[in-house]
């Protein structure tokens, strides 16, 4: 228990500390002197105020929380059943904890329990229920003062995905002018960088980049298709109505340059705050 106040703690702090940024003379972003984390616009390099962020957020690994229909799978329906209990809408009752956000883990279609190697991303996991639970959840949140966002894993996909499907065969056939070949981060085999993990590809002579898994290929920000693709996933669940995201794996989107990591970050976050 002591660990998880901790870190919600943590959380809160780099929340709260993202509306306090100052720039040095060069205009570019940094930490304060106080250590404080600085959230900037990409193009202007000035500070995005985000004292609304300043927030108790309450994660709820999904398929564990609540189970609406007995199938011993927690789902959506059952946050939506349990909202009075984590807010019920009055600051006074004294009657439910109060939070003021939920930060869903994955909930998109995927073949394993926890939902970082998504199968498709504009599907909610039939276990965890339809696009319209979650609308029902957004919804019943906003009435309440609370905010949602989605765990949001995009460094990788699952092997399943239709995306790798397509990446194969066209790496399969030699067809180096399809906009699928370099979709995923892929080497000719025995050339792969030192610290990254790989695996072959099937009926090729490359490999593929799995850092976590065999199972979650890593997909390619070099490729303008991968990073269009990443923003229209955003942009739906933002139309959706969802507040945010949490991104997973951050530093696995150029492993082992962080640099670059932050200049895709930078660019992706100012595309999204540009929409919402």
């Amino acid at each position: 228990m002591k660990k998880i106040l901790y870190a919600m703690l943590i959380a809160a702090l780099v929340l709260c500390a993202a509306g306090c940024a100052k720039k040095d003379k060069s205009g570019a972003y940094k930490l304060s002197k106080s250590g404080e984390a600085i959230l900037t616009d990409v193009t202007s390099r000035t500070p995005v105020a985000s004292e609304d962020n300043a927030r108790v957020f309450y994660e709820i690994f999904v398929g564990s929380f609540s189970d609406s229909d007995g199938d011993g799978i927690g789902d959506l329906r059952g946050i939506i059943n349990r909202m009075d209990y984590l807010n019920d809408g009055d600051p006074a009752s004294g009657e439910s904890l109060g939070i003021e956000g939920i930060w869903l883990t994955p909930i998109f279609k995927s073949p394993s329990y926890h939902k970082y190697d998504v199968t498709d991303y504009y599907a909610v996991d039939p276990a965890f229920g339809t696009i319209d639970d979650l609308t029902e959840l957004i919804s019943l949140c906003h009435e309440r003062g609370v905010k949602i966002i989605l765990d949001f894993p995009i460094n990788h996909t699952g092997k399943l995905n239709s995306w790798f499907g397509q990446f194969t065969v066209v790496h399969r056939e030699g067809n180096t002018d399809s906009e699928w070949y370099d979709f995923y981060s892929w080497f000719p085999a025995g050339q792969s960088p030192s610290g990254i993990a790989t695996q072959p590809l099937s009926g090729t002579n490359d490999v593929y980049e799995c850092n976590f898994s065999g199972d979650m290929p890593e997909l390619n920000f070099d490729s303008e298709k991968v990073r269009e693709t990443v923003y229209d996933v955003a942009k739906y669940y933002l139309d959706l109505g969802v507040d945010g995201f949490r991104f997973d794996a951050a530093k696995y989107v150029y492993l082992g340059d962080d640099n670059r990591s932050e200049q895709f970050w930078l660019w992706y976050i100012h595309k999204l705050k540009a929409l919402k």
